[in-house]
């Protein structure tokens, strides 16, 4: 009779913790909790130090990581593991945390969330994967590629695939398969849309189209320099736009009454001469104003 009454008290504990953990307000605390979780993740990634005490090393140095000692454990473990990739591991949990979080019926989404959750770590491995094909820099502080261990054998696997089957250039036609598979299982893992990636598209498009050099405006004839100059200055143009310059008038001064304010100061060179200075040069020269 006790054991049967001590069954049936825990089995209603089990079903009020059922209760707690489906509901609404703890599913949406539960996806706050996991992006919080991620941001914790990409801190402790960003300020990562190979020669951090962790599982992999042994130093009684004091970690340098921004979260301390937990922070260069969990650093060293995704680096190793994931190498570069572990940026896009840590991108699908907030995304995922947080739409968790602003979820406005969790029951109703919880199989299309876990359903992307299954992409982005499908997603994560293929680019891994993908990292791991180029040669990684010399200041790259790990002995396994850019792609970690994770992407090194998956790498490894599918080039030695390719190559058991005679294919040519089996090495860069894996990682290009890699790149593919990842990038679109983390386009749908992270909830991109196409309109989004056309949009992308478009603004990268014109990001690389080169700009149109402007034109550059021509200058002004001005009095003070160039052949017009000494042509107004030495010259006996006409004095009346009425009248037609001299057949022997050659070079600058044969122009049309049209052209005359080529010759005339502009006024950038007026600004230069005081009125009365102008007023005597016009009296000396004979000249009358043109017209406009």
């Amino acid at each position: 009779m006790a054991r049967t009454a001590r069954k049936t008290g825990m089995a209603l504990l089990w079903h009020i913790a059922g209760l707690a953990w489906t509901h609404p307000g703890t599913a949406r605390l539960r996806g706050g909790v996991m992006a919080a979780a991620g941001a914790a993740l990409a801190v402790a990634f960003a300020t990562y130090n190979a020669a951090d005490p962790s599982l992999n090393a042994a130093s009684s140095a004091t970690p340098t990581n921004a979260l301390g000692a937990p922070g260069a454990t969990f650093a060293d473990l995704g680096v190793q593991s994931l190498g570069l990739a572990s940026a896009f591991a840590v991108l699908t949990i907030v995304v995922l945390g947080l739409c968790r979080a602003a979820a406005s019926d969790p029951a109703a989404s919880r199989g299309h969330l876990r359903l992307r959750a299954a992409a982005g770590a499908a997603g994560v491995l293929a680019l891994a994967a993908a990292l791991a094909w180029p040669a990684p820099p010399v200041a790259w502080p790990l002995a396994k590629g850019l792609g970690g261990f994770w992407g090194d054998a998956l790498f490894s696997g599918l080039a030695g695939l390719l190559r058991y089957a005679h294919l040519p250039l089996a090495q860069p036609i894996a990682a290009v398969l890699f790149a593919a598979m990842g990038l679109f299982a983390m386009g749908y893992a992270i909830g991109l849309r196409p309109a989004e990636l056309r949009g992308f598209g478009d603004w990268l498009a014109l990001a690389l189209t080169p700009k149109p050099k402007a034109a550059v405006k021509p200058e002004r004839p001005s009095i003070s320099s160039g052949p017009a100059a000494s042509c107004c200055l030495s010259s006996p143009c006409s004095p009346s736009p009425s009248r037609a310059p001299p057949s022997s008038m050659k070079g600058p001064c044969a122009r049309t009454p049209s052209s005359w304010k080529a010759c005339w100061p502009s006024s950038a060179s007026a600004a230069r001469w005081t009125r009365s200075a102008r007023d005597r040069w016009l009296r000396s020269t004979n000249w009358s104003r043109p017209p406009g």
